[in-house]
């Protein structure tokens, strides 16, 4: 809705051949803290055009365009627009002045949860009241239109590309009819395709709704294609402005360092094409040769490491469990290396069948009888495949046959059984030091016969006694070989082993004639 001091701009701008601004800034401050942002900045938008602003990051653009609708307050210095100044405005009369423009966020700012209809809807709804809800579609379809996407009203953002996106927050502003567009950094993020078609865009929606536009943008390309003006802020305040023609042809640094990419990547094309000398071709000849010489090399060798130039024939086996047997991994056979793992199947829930690339050449060493089963290079090292020697008398293996495996023993299960060791050891450690704690103490029977004395004594004294029963019983002995009634026995006794002794050594004389 249009106010009467805004009509009346209109209609004398139509009357008149002469420029009238829809914005006056004058001495415009804004600061955050001590950190000045705009610093006495004053420009004008006149009706119908489009203001390019261009800045490094820093300079201020966006905090310019915030104040103009009111997001941001300003310190000092007047704002006006359609001869009204916002700074001094109440919300409600802001809210006013808001009706008439339209703000493209850098972001887009689509909400999320609502589709491409009801995001276009929402501020029809709280901006033209006066509507049926035929009018609205109607509105809302002739917006997505001039923007080029007039199939995606039940899509929610996220399916949409950025561009898309993009397009649709375009669509969401210029729905409202705004008089007056500020856009923030329209093709950021964009790629260059997108960008130049987002910046035509501009150009159609000025034409179409006879918009006046500022343009916040570091894209130069952007700001060729759609500025009819441009000023530059430096330091927050404007430091040059004018035409397109005026930046391109300045010599000022700071204005060349936005304008120079277009020139310096023709200059560097230019050196480049330069340069492509005699000696120079024929070194990049030499370079993509030599590069190509390795990169044959480099398939042969690995080819040949997986037998992909020798001639084979294939075998397999299956596991219950292949313990991180992976294609590729060798194969040996009486410790040579033989072939390759050639395939990796699972048949079921409990077996893995392994086809196996061999080495012809071998082919007459591989029995019916042979088994497969897993190692590994070194402890730690890649897992494969070994096979095992047959019986010479067996049938040799065909092509494609299956040989048996030998289930391999899982680390885990060693690990395991170790711990338990472990556990044992130290159980028996600890009783063993339990053990000889108590025979320190003179716990028990085996401490108390080492630390008790009197035991000690007695077992000495036992020992003693021991030793005098056996004195008395030789001495008993020695009598009974002198009494009359035993001599007889004991004389003849001691002939014979006298008997045997002469009889012995005889026999041992006759053996050394």
């Amino acid at each position: 809705m249009k106010t009467e001091q805004t009509e009346s701009i209109l209609i004398d701008s139509s009357k008149k051949n002469i420029k009238v601004p829809v914005i006056e800034i004058n001495n415009l401050y804004k600061s955050f803290g001590n950190q000045e942002v705009l610093k006495n900045l004053s420009f004008n938008l006149y009706d119908g055009e489009n203001l390019i602003v261009l800045g490094k990051s820093g300079s201020g653009k966006s905090v310019l365009i915030k104040c103009i609708v009111g997001l941001l307050r300003s310190d000092s210095g007047t704002i006006k627009v359609f001869d009204r100044d916002v700074t001094s405005l109440t919300i409600k009369k802001l809210d006013e002045i808001r009706q008439n423009i339209g703000f493209l966020f850098q972001s887009g700012a689509l909400y999320d949860s609502m589709t491409v209809k009801e995001n276009l809807e929402f501020p029809l709804k709280r901006m033209k009241k006066h509507l049926t809800q035929k009018e609205i579609n109607e509105k809302i379809m002739e917006a997505l239109e001039n923007v080029g996407l007039p199939n995606v009203m039940d899509k929610m953002p996220s399916q949409l590309s950025g561009g898309m996106r993009k397009r649709i927050s375009l669509a969401r502003t210029i729905v409202v009819d705004p008089l007056i567009i500020l856009y923030d950094e329209p093709t950021t993020g964009l790629d260059p395709v997108t960008s130049e078609e987002i910046s035509l865009l501009i150009n159609d929606i000025q034409k179409k709704y006879k918009t006046s536009s500022i343009i916040i943008t570091h894209d130069i390309e952007c700001a060729r294609t759609t500025a009819d003006r441009l000023i530059m802020l430096q330091d927050g305040e404007v430091y040059e402005k004018g035409s397109l023609n005026k930046f391109e042809k300045s010599t000022d640094l700071i204005i060349k360092a936005f304008f120079k990419e277009k020139y310096e990547l023709n200059i560097k094309i230019i050196i480049i094409m330069e340069t492509h000398t005699q000696k120079f071709k024929i070194r990049l000849g030499l370079f993509v040769a030599g590069g190509l010489t390795i990169f044959i090399l480099a398939i042969f060798i690995i080819g040949k490491q997986k037998n992909l130039f020798n001639p084979v024939f294939k075998l397999t086996t299956t596991f219950h469990n292949i313990s991180g047997v992976q294609v590729g991994n060798k194969i040996r056979f009486s410790g040579i290396n033989v072939g390759t793992v050639d395939n990796i199947y699972i048949i079921n829930d409990s077996t893995v069948r392994i086809d196996m690339l061999i080495k012809k050449d071998v082919w007459q060493f591989i029995k019916t009888d042979c088994k497969v089963s897993i190692g590994s290079e070194g402890i730690i090292g890649d897992k494969l495949l070994i096979i095992s020697r047959g019986i010479t008398d067996a049938l040799l293996a065909k092509d494609g046959q299956r040989l048996e495996s030998n289930e391999p023993i899982e680390t885990d299960a060693i690990m395991a059984s170790l711990r338990v060791t472990a556990c044992n050891a130290e159980v028996i450690t600890k009783q063993l030091a339990e053990i000889m704690i108590k025979i320190n103490k003179g716990d028990g029977t085996l401490g108390r016969l080492i630390q008790d004395k009197k035991i000690a004594d007695n077992l000495d004294q036992t020992i003693v006694n021991l030793k005098k029963s056996s004195k008395g019983l030789d001495e008993n002995m020695t009598a009974i070989k002198h009494n009359f009634l035993l001599k007889g026995y004991f004389d003849r006794k001691a002939k014979k082993a006298a008997e045997k002794k002469v009889a012995d050594k005889k026999a041992a004389d006759q053996l050394n004639k």
